[in-house]
C-alpha cells in the first residue's frame, strides 16, 4: 500500500513540475487587448489563457498618476476583466499572471475617443555641420512635416566627430542643456549625421566578457540633465579601441545612468556602413525621403507584426516575449505571427517585427544581417534586434543602424531584450521618443517584465527619428489661401475615398517660425474655411485631415500631417491708423503697411531713442507695403527701441538682435 502512495506523489509532483514550466516563450507575457462598450462605457481587457495560472493581478494607472495601484485580482481561470471608462480620458492597466514558478506580465494604455493632439512641444534637430549643406533641401522639407505634426523645430548645426572625440560630446553636451533652460517646452533632440558619439561603462551587457567589456556608446548621457558623471575606470584589456576606457579620456565610468532621462533623443546616423554602395550622403537623403513618405502616407503599411526567436526557451529571460507583448495591444493577437520576417519582409510589409538569436555586430542569428539590408528590400517600418555585441550600435557595419539604410522602409530600430522595451503607449497615437524615454527610466519594479536586466543601463538608445508615430491620415493637398474683403478664404483638397470620417482642422501662422493657433475646436466636413477676423501681417494657414484611428488598445482623433498654404499679406488697418510695423519686436526684416493716404508720403524717417535721425528710405512708387531688411538700415544698429516717422505720424518699434 506503501509503494503506491508513493508512486502517486511521484505522479502528482511530476504533473505540478511539467505544469510549472511554460510551453513557448511568449508565455512569459501576456497579449493583452481590449473591447470597448460605447453604450455603457466599459471596456473589456483580455489575454490569452495558461494552464499554469495561479493568479492574476491588475493594476491601474489614471491619467495624472504616477505609480499604478492594484485593482482587481482573478482567478487561474479567468482571463479578462471589466472597468468603466471616461470617453477621452487614457488609463494605463498592468497585468500580472503568477504561473507557479514563473510570472508573466503584460501592460495595455486604453481608451476610448482620446483627443487629438494639437501641439506637442519643440524639438531639436541637432545636425552634423559639414553633412548640412548636402542635405538641406531634405531638412528643410523635414522641418515643414515636424511643423504639420504639431512639433516646433529648431536646427543648431554641431561639429561633425568620426571618431570619440570628448570636447565635441562637452560641445553638444552643452548645447543640449542650454537649449532646455532656453526652451521650456523642449521635449526631444534629433541627431543628424556624424553627431559625436558619448562612451561610458566598463561592462559587457551582452554577456561577451571580457572580450565586449568597456565603454559602450552612450547618447543618453546627451538627456541626463542633473546626474552627475565620472571619468576615473580603467579597462585596457579590449583590442577595440572604442571600448578602452581609461581615467580623463572623457568615457564614463556610469553603467547604469546616474539620474533619469529628461530629453527623447534618437539618432539618425549613416557612417560606416560599408556594405551599402551608397554614399553617407545619399543614405541620409534616402532615409529624409522614406521618413517624409511615411508621414504623409505616401507609404504604408497594415498593423502586421512578425516575431522570430532563435533562443526560446534556453534562456529564462524570454527576450521574444517583448515583442509579443508589445505588438498584441497595437494590431491584435491575430495579426502577430511568427513568420521567418528575414525573407518574407522582402515581399510582405510590417509595422513592426521582433528578432532575438546569437549575433554579431552586422547581425542578428537568422533574422536580421547588415549585408541583406544593402542587398534586399526590407519592408518593415521599425524592428526591434536582439543579438550579441549589435546593441553597441557605434561599431562598423551595425544592423541596427543598417535597418535605417534599408530600402523601401527601415524607419526606427532599438536593441529590445536587455532590458526590455515598452510600446504600448504608441498605440494610441505617443512617438516613438515617448516609449524611448519611459524604457530608459522604467524600473524592473514598476513595470516588470520577464527579466528585469540591463535596466536604466546607459546604452538603451533609439536609432531613428524619435517624433515618428506610428498612424498617419492621408494629408490634404492644394491648401490656398486669398483675401477676400479683409477676410481670409483656405481651400483645399482631398480624396474621399481617403476616408476622414471626422473632417478637417484649419491652423494660422502669424509668423512662418511660429506655432500654429487653431481656428476650428470641431473639426469642419467642407474643404473651405473662412478665418473671419484675421490679425494684420504675414499669414500662412495649415489644414489637417481627421480620422478615428482604432487599434487593439482603443480608439483616438488621429491628425495627418498639416499642409501649409501660400504666404499672403493682411494689411488690414484700423480706420484712424495711417500705418503699423510688422512683426514688432523686429529681428531680421520688418513690413510697414501704409493707408492710401500715408502711401502718398515719399519720405520715411527712422529715429533712435535719442531722436537721432539714423536712417532715411524713399517711397517713391508711393507702394502701401514696404518690406524692410534691418541689415539694409544698418547692420550696426544694436537693439533697443526706435522710431518711424511717416508725414506727421510717428510709430516706435523695438529691435532685437540675436
Amino acid at each position: 500500500m506503501k509503494i503506491y502512495i508513493i508512486i502517486f506523489l511521484i505522479l502528482i509532483i511530476s504533473s505540478f513540475t511539467g505544469a510549472a514550466k511554460p510551453r513557448d516563450v511568449k508565455d512569459y507575457s501576456l497579449h493583452l487587448q481590449c473591447e470597448i462598450d460605447s453604450t455603457n462605457n466599459q471596456i473589456r481587457i483580455f489575454w490569452q489563457s495558461d494552464t499554469n495560472s495561479v493568479e492574476h493581478i491588475i493594476y491601474k494607472k489614471k491619467s495624472g498618476d504616477t505609480v499604478f495601484t492594484e485593482f482587481m485580482r482573478t482567478g487561474s481561470s479567468i482571463n479578462e476583466f471589466r472597468d468603466i471608462i471616461i470617453p477621452g480620458e487614457p488609463t494605463e492597466y498592468k497585468v500580472e499572471r503568477d504561473s507557479w514558478n514563473y510570472w508573466a506580465y503584460g501592460y495595455i494604455y486604453c481608451g476610448r475617443n482620446i483627443a487629438a493632439v494639437h501641439q506637442r512641444g519643440s524639438v531639436l534637430l541637432l545636425i552634423d555641420e559639414q553633412i548640412f549643406e548636402h542635405i538641406q533641401n531634405e531638412i528643410i522639407r523635414y522641418v515643414n512635416d515636424l511643423r504639420g505634426d504639431g512639433w516646433n523645430p529648431f536646427v543648431v548645426l554641431v561639429p561633425r566627430a568620426e571618431y570619440f572625440d570628448k570636447n565635441k560630446v562637452s560641445t553638444v553636451k552643452s548645447i543640449i542643456d542650454l537649449s532646455l533652460k532656453q526652451i521650456k517646452d523642449l521635449k526631444s533632440a534629433v541627431l543628424i549625421g556624424r553627431v559625436p558619439v558619448p562612451y561610458s561603462g566598463n561592462f559587457a551587457i551582452d554577456g561577451h566578457s571580457p572580450e565586449h567589456d568597456g565603454a559602450w556608446p552612450s547618447d543618453i548621457y546627451y538627456s541626463v540633465i542633473d546626474g552627475k558623471w565620472t571619468d576615473t575606470l580603467y579597462n585596457t584589456n579590449s583590442n577595440d579601441s572604442r571600448l578602452v576606457n581609461i581615467p580623463g579620456d572623457g568615457k564614463f565610468d556610469q553603467t547604469i545612468i546616474p539620474a533619469p532621462a529628461e530629453i527623447e533623443i534618437g539618432r539618425i546616423d549613416m557612417y560606416n556602413l560599408i556594405s551599402f554602395n551608397e554614399s553617407e550622403i545619399e543614405l541620409l537623403k534616402h532615409y529624409f525621403n522614406k521618413n517624409h513618405q511615411f508621414r504623409n502616407k505616401i507609404i504604408s503599411v497594415p498593423d502586421s507584426f512578425a516575431v522570430i526567436d532563435r533562443f526560446g526557451l534556453d534562456y529564462r529571460e524570454a527576450f521574444s516575449s517583448n515583442g509579443w507583448m508589445n505588438f498584441s495591444v497595437i494590431g491584435g493577437l491575430a495579426n502577430v505571427t511568427d513568420d521567418h520576417f528575414r525573407f518574407t519582409a522582402r515581399d510582405k510589409k510590417y509595422l513592426m517585427v521582433y528578432g532575438c538569436g546569437p549575433g554579431s555586430y552586422a547581425s542578428v542569428h537568422d533574422c536580421a544581417y547588415t549585408d541583406e539590408y544593402a542587398s534586399e528590400p526590407f519592408n518593415s517600418a521599425f524592428a526591434l534586434l536582439f543579438g550579441s555585441f549589435n546593441g553597441d550600435w557605434d561599431s562598423k557595419d551595425n544592423v541596427l543602424r543598417a535597418v535605417l539604410a534599408s530600402k523601401p522602409f527601415g524607419l526606427a530600430s532599438m536593441w529590445a531584450g536587455r532590458p526590455y522595451w515598452f510600446l504600448h503607449h504608441l498605440a494610441l497615437g505617443k512617438h516613438l521618443g515617448y516609449s524611448t524615454l519611459l524604457s530608459q527610466n522604467s524600473s524592473p519594479y514598476e513595470y516588470s517584465s520577464a527579466s528585469p536586466y540591463a535596466r536604466r543601463h546607459n546604452h538603451i538608445a533609439l536609432l531613428g527619428d524619435p517624433t515618428l508615430r506610428l498612424h498617419y491620415n492621408y494629408p490634404v493637398k492644394n491648401v490656398i489661401a486669398e483675401e477676400v474683403q479683409k477676410k481670409v478664404n483656405i481651400t483645399w483638397d482631398y480624396d474621399e475615398s481617403d476616408s476622414a470620417d471626422i473632417g478637417f482642422y484649419v491652423y494660422r501662422f502669424s509668423d512662418y517660425l511660429s506655432q500654429g493657433q487653431l481656428l476650428n475646436e470641431i473639426p469642419i466636413k467642407d474643404k473651405n474655411f473662412i478665418d473671419i477676423n484675421p490679425p494684420f501681417g504675414v499669414l500662412n494657414y495649415m489644414v489637417k485631415s481627421v480620422k478615428s484611428q482604432y487599434t487593439a488598445s482603443g480608439d483616438y482623433v488621429n491628425l495627418s500631417t498639416g499642409k501649409f498654404s501660400n504666404s499672403i499679406i493682411v494689411d488690414k488697418l484700423n480706420e484712424s491708423e495711417h500705418f503699423r510695423i510688422f512683426p514688432n519686436p523686429v529681428t531680421t526684416e520688418m513690413l510697414i503697411v501704409m493707408s492710401d493716404e500715408y502711401s502718398k508720403f515719399t519720405l520715411i524717417k527712422i529715429y533712435d531713442i535719442n531722436g537721432k535721425l539714423v536712417h532715411k528710405l524713399e517711397n517713391n512708387n508711393n507702394s502701401r507695403i514696404l518690406t524692410i531688411p534691418i541689415s539694409s538700415i544698418s547692420n550696426e544698429l544694436s537693439s533697443g527701441l526706435y522710431f518711424i516717422e511717416i508725414g506727421d505720424s510717428l510709430q516706435n518699434f523695438t529691435i532685437i538682435r540675436n
